[in-house]
């Protein structure tokens, strides 16, 4: 095990202000998203906003037999934007389980029976429900505006961190146009909370994993992008994929050429499109799973009414940077809460075509180290998020690398990304 004190001479915030990463050296040559909202965002963009109980839900397909819905029944127990009809919501989610087949949509929120929640809600128009190939019966269907950042777990009387009372006056400052300056942050939940969700034990904090996973000790998926997506797309796409096979497991995403279908459809064939997504959708993952929670199949599609670019260096709307966080959702890992890494949460500015150390262990660990793959640096073991004045020693430890002829300790300014070298004591001692 080593050691490492690092000596402070101001005040600190150790997990939300810096980032610490820790580089292993080696002998010789070192070889889907949503934008992110605001409360703002979501009042704005919903019809209406409720608190109710998830009462319960039933799966069915589609009438082209090609798509499963899942409607979940929500008991009504406060309105907070518009005068919501009914004491039950219907919300229509895509994804769900029939018999032996089960499709997930990457960003579609999950809910536990009994819970309470708040969620964004928009009417789904009659001619929605047709597209989508759902005959409503009658009944008012309504979709969560935002997917997952439009649904919020409400308990012990609190969103997240914020109690309950705070976030409804701040609707209502909002709705009579004050901004209140209530951030999103503290209400959502983390990431992978879900049922059927388990965190890897061997990053701190984790990579999320999903449960399923592609059939093989070492899986090699055939996927097909749209003929017409362009030569720099398909470029910036492949380079995604070389990305994540070159993290070292035992699994392979293989270009296989291109196809000409219109839409992706769970027909055996992982196709890659640009189609219509939700305003707040860059891109999404559609996933098919046997019985025995094996995929089978598959799909991204990229959102054709955004502005695409493959730009060195990359800015927002990067093709690369959303395919290799999308592509990580085919490799069954779910979103984290690490801003560096490619799996988080939400599509912010930063751009991202390099794997985190994070998404590399998860990976490994769900199919396996390559044989021959360079160790990855190990984590880091460091003091909670509390804050010091003056002079302060943080002790931080990690396990030995077999092979490492160096370590480097790198300590990173969250809010503007700039290493902050200059601010510990010149050299440092290692156990």
């Amino acid at each position: 095990m080593h050691h490492i004190n690092l000596k402070y001479a101001r005040i600190i915030s150790i997990a939300c202000l810096f980032a610490l990463s820790l580089v292993v050296f080696f002998g010789g040559t070192v070889q889907a998203l949503m934008i992110s909202l605001e409360l703002e965002d979501l009042v704005a963009g919903s019809d209406f906003i409720i608190i109710g109980t998830v009462a319960g839900q039933q799966c069915s397909w589609n009438a082209r037999n090609d798509v499963i819905y899942t409607a979940l029944d929500i008991l009504v127990s406060d309105r907070l934007k518009g005068d919501f009809p009914g004491e039950q919501a219907h919300i229509l989610l895509r994804g769900g389980k029939i018999g032996q087949v089960e499709q997930r949509v990457s960003d579609v929120p999950a809910f536990t029976g009994g819970e309470t929640v708040m969620l964004f809600l928009r009417q789904l128009t009659q001619g929605e429900l047709a597209s989508m190939g759902v005959d409503s019966r009658g009944l008012a269907y309504f979709k969560v505006y935002g997917n997952s950042q439009g649904a919020l777990r409400i308990a012990g009387g609190k969103v997240g961190s914020v109690p309950v009372r705070e976030v409804n006056d701040a609707i209502t400052a909002i709705i009579s146009g004050v901004t209140p300056g209530l951030k999103m942050d503290g209400m959502t939940s983390a990431p992978g909370t879900a049922a059927g969700w388990v965190s890897g034990a061997t990053a701190v904090p984790s990579y999320v994993y999903n449960n399923h996973r592609w059939t093989g000790a070492s899986p090699v998926v055939n996927y097909y992008i749209k003929h017409d997506a362009g030569a720099d797309n398909i470029t910036a796409i492949q380079n995604s994929t070389n990305s994540w096979n070159a993290a070292g497991a035992n699994f392979t995403l293989n270009y296989a050429g291109t196809h000409t279908n219109t839409d992706i459809s769970f027909n055996g064939i992982n196709e890659i499109v640009w189609g219509n997504e939700d305003a707040m959708t860059l891109a999404c993952a559609y996933l098919q799973m046997d019985g025995g929670g094996n995929i089978t199949e598959c799909d991204i599609r990229f959102n054709k009414n955004k502005t695409w670019i493959n730009d060195t260096p990359p800015t927002n709307h990067d093709v690369e940077t959303i395919a290799l966080h999308e592509f990580g959702h085919w490799l069954c890992l779910e979103h984290n809460d690490i801003p560096e890494a490619v799996m988080y949460y939400i599509a912010n500015m930063a751009s991202k075509r390099s794997l985190h150390n994070d998404d590399a262990s998860g990976i490994r660990n769900i199919y396996g180290t390559r044989t021959g793959a360079t160790p990855l640096p190990p984590a880091l073991s460091y003091p909670g998020n509390n804050e010091f004045v003056g002079k302060y020693s943080i002790s931080l430890s990690w396990s030995a690398v077999a092979g490492a002829s160096n370590y480097e300790i790198n300590i990173v300014r969250m809010d503007n990304g700039a290493l902050f070298h200059n601010d510990y004591t010149a050299g440092f001692h290692i156990e």
